[in-house]
């Protein structure tokens, strides 16, 4: 409803769900896939060597994929955030981040950003992440809540310099992150104190939540 031109790719496992029940849901919305992470082509069983929280980031290392937005799926989508995804893609800029909380003190939230691929791209960098991706230790050093840690290691020494960033709280001080980024405001009111974007759902009482 809120991205109908963007295809939704929920990674999975233990799925309280049959193999029928995901095809009744993959054929419902056209626009969703399903992938199980235990089956991963070319990669296979993702789930030996790549942490839950982090397979989600998968695509921004697949050719194909030329905008990729990373979401929580316990987090509403919002027309505040939309806002500032449409006013990020209108610029030359790879990356988007988002801060909309005094506590999204740190460089990117695992499931507030977003990269759009560049004709320009250096291959090398792109390279570099599969090899982090696909590295024997990643399971061990990332394990619990180490998404963030792998992006703060990983990907935002590339996005730094190349990102628009939309935050309410942190554009003036942190000492996490980097002061030269490129900051804004977000570009629209929330609907409700409560309904900032990357908020626990219910969180946005006073709107329909997606």
């Amino acid at each position: 409803e809120k991205y109908p031109q963007w295809i939704v790719r929920v990674y999975y496992f233990n799925l309280d769900k049959t193999v029928d029940d995901i095809l009744k849901l993959e054929l419902k919305y056209n626009n969703v896939d399903f992938c199980n992470s235990e089956h991963i082509p070319i990669l296979d069983n993702i789930k030996k060597y790549i942490p839950g929280k982090i397979q989600r980031f998968l695509p921004i290392i697949d050719r194909y994929v030329d905008y990729l937005m990373v979401r929580d799926i316990d987090s509403p989508l919002t027309d505040r955030e939309i806002d500032a995804v449409n006013e990020w893609l209108n610029t030359t800029k790879t990356y988007h981040i988002m801060r909309d909380n005094p506590v999204h003190n740190i460089p990117i939230l695992g499931g507030m950003w977003g990269f759009q691929r560049r004709q320009n791209d250096p291959i090398n960098s792109i390279t570099n992440l599969a090899k982090y991706f696909l590295s024997d230790n990643l399971i061990e050093k990332f394990s619990d809540a180490g998404d963030q840690t792998f992006l703060n290691e990983y990907i935002y020494p590339l996005a730094k310099h190349d990102s628009i960033v939309h935050d309410s709280y942190i554009c003036t001080w942190s000492k996490w992150i980097w002061r030269m980024e490129l900051t804004r405001p977000f570009p629209s009111r929330r609907s409700s104190p409560t309904c900032f974007v990357g908020c626990t759902k219910p969180c946005c009482l006073s709107t329909k939540e997606s």
